[in-house]
């Protein structure tokens, strides 16, 4: 019997990043849900099983932190991962305490999509 494939969660409010996030996470048989924005992407939560979610920081209205501060409220065990076109993030002290690490942050442009492939697949896999 065939696995049920990982679903991402992408928020951006870039269409061309989403569509191209979207694009490869698909090629590699994930299920993608675009996000333009944190509000459309909570309503979504409720609604659909995400196993993870790629998060822009940079967003109109709420921005990443804030998004994922509420989401892993209601969904703790969904896992998150920055993808954000700012150098100087760093992880807040509280999405630490929630298992967000510099590990699980992304820059833009990621040249290899596969290393964020990579830690989506072994953080959602069963250990």
């Amino acid at each position: 019997m065939a696995s049920t494939p990982c679903r991402v969660l992408i928020l951006d409010d870039e269409e061309d990043v989403r569509r191209s996030l979207g694009d490869y996470f698909e090629d590699e048989g994930f299920d993608t849900v675009l996000c333009p924005n944190a509000a459309i992407a909570l309503d979504i939560l409720h609604v659909k099983h995400v196993d993870a979610c790629i998060v822009d920081m940079r967003l109109p209205g709420m921005d990443g932190n804030e998004f994922i501060r509420r989401a892993s409220a209601v969904f703790p065990d969904l896992v998150f991962f920055v993808h954000t076109g700012s150098t100087a993030y760093s992880v807040p002290a509280d999405l630490q305490e929630i298992g967000l690490t510099p590990n699980h942050v992304f820059t833009k442009p990621l040249e290899d999509m596969s290393v964020l492939r990579d830690a989506i697949l072994t953080a959602v896999s069963p250990q």
